[in-house]
């Protein structure tokens, strides 16, 4: 993860869901749902994947005790026990990690799995989720479907947004371009705030089609 922006929600990591908000508990009813379609029974066991501030686990956790959550960020996961200390949360690299069990559900939200550059730490990554599954396990993965950024698609050059928290003011600009070759976003964030320097970033993300991921399954 770029330096400037892992550095911002280091010193301020309450600002991470600020930045990237979740309406109506969206993305966890998702997931409920999906249990209900694919399981046979309400799950006994969730891990997640690069899960933040454990914001989505929270809430799975009112229908499954064992919950387990993995992220790289020291401070993500510190800001995560301090607010949810009912969860079983680890700091861990999501292509080498082992924590030498399985679990009835995997997740890998927030499209985690497209900053697994290069092809390599995919197939790792990918070897990290296997180890922790068994027979009947549902894996959910979320990620951006490269075809959104082929022309006619929902894909924007430019974005432009404010963050304001607790005494906290930003105005984030975001540029993206997209490698089609490649299949790389390339996203640069420009920004400032009253209590930070400005900042400049750039990372690649790896975007997946239906073909590649066939490919990888």
């Amino acid at each position: 993860m770029e330096a400037n922006i892992r550095n911002l929600l280091y010193r301020r990591p309450e600002l991470y869901e600020v930045m990237y908000p979740e309406f109506d508990e969206a993305t966890p009813k998702m997931c409920l749902r999906m249990f209900s379609a694919y399981l046979e029974r309400q799950p006994s066991s969730i891990l997640d994947v690069g899960c933040g501030t454990a914001r989505d686990l929270n809430v799975l956790s009112r229908h499954c005790a064992d919950c387990w959550g993995i992220d790289y960020l020291p401070e993500i996961i510190a800001f995560a026990h301090q607010k949810r200390p009912h969860l079983n949360l680890q700091v861990g690299d999501m292509r080498t990690i082992r924590l030498g069990r399985t679990f009835d559900v995997i997740l890998h939200l927030g499209s985690a799995l497209m900053y697994a550059l290069p092809d390599e730490d995919v197939d790792a990554t990918l070897d990290t989720l296997a180890a922790h599954a068994h027979k009947g396990t549902l894996l959910i993965i979320d990620l951006d479907n490269a075809v959104g950024f082929l022309p006619g698609g929902s894909f924007q050059e430019t974005r432009e947004r404010e963050v304001s928290a607790d005494g906290f003011h930003a105005v984030v600009s975001s540029a993206y371009s997209f490698d089609r070759r490649a299949q790389l976003l390339v996203r640069s964030v420009f920004g400032g705030s009253t209590v930070s320097h400005r900042l400049r970033t750039t990372v690649a993300i790896e975007c997946f089609s239906l073909p590649s991921l066939s490919i990888c399954s």
